[in-house]
């Protein structure tokens, strides 16, 4: 049996298994967890070394549990960003000394920025300045849902690297 029987027998199989377990971990965020579970199945179906058939589950559930850890992680990092530009944003109001701090710290992120490729210095952008999520910049832009998210992690992980170094 090669890959993609497999993963498509599991997949009729244990799907709604995956699910629930899925949207479990997510609070009921069943929309979210459909999402996870294809995006799962995609990458299987990807996958350029054979499958065996008697490791599959566990290579699934491994899987489904690293992509489990990146979404709270993402949501952590979105979180945790959020509360600093509310505060900055506070802060900026309350005194131009604050004002002068952020301008300074998003002057040092451009130039982190500067460290990558133009696109992924603007899919950086459109998700810090405007807010996009990744699929918003993977329709404007045209590219595919991965390679946003692959570019978009480029990018954080050059901005935070240069900022640890710089401050």
């Amino acid at each position: 049996m090669d890959n993609r029987e497999l993963v498509e027998t599991y997949y009729r199989n244990h799907r709604d298994e995956l699910l629930v377990f899925a949207s479990s971990r997510l609070g009921g965020n069943t929309m979210a967890a459909e999402d996870m579970v294809q995006e799962l199945f995609l990458h299987l179906l990807s996958l350029q070394q054979p499958l065996l058939q008697a490791s599959v589950h566990g290579l699934v559930y491994t899987c489904l549990h690293h992509l489990l850890n990146d979404h709270f992680r993402r949501m952590a990092y979105q979180r945790h960003y959020e509360e600093l530009l509310v505060a900055g944003m506070a802060t900026a109001h309350a005194s131009a000394e604050s004002g002068l701090a952020l301008r300074e710290a998003t002057e040092q992120m451009e130039r982190g920025l500067l460290r990558v490729a133009p696109v992924c210095r603007n899919i950086y952008r459109l998700h810090i300045y405007d807010n996009m999520k990744t699929a918003e910049i993977a329709q404007q832009t045209g590219d595919s849902y991965k390679s946003v998210e692959y570019r978009l992690g480029l990018a954080r992980k050059e901005v935070r690297h240069f900022m640890k170094r710089t401050s």
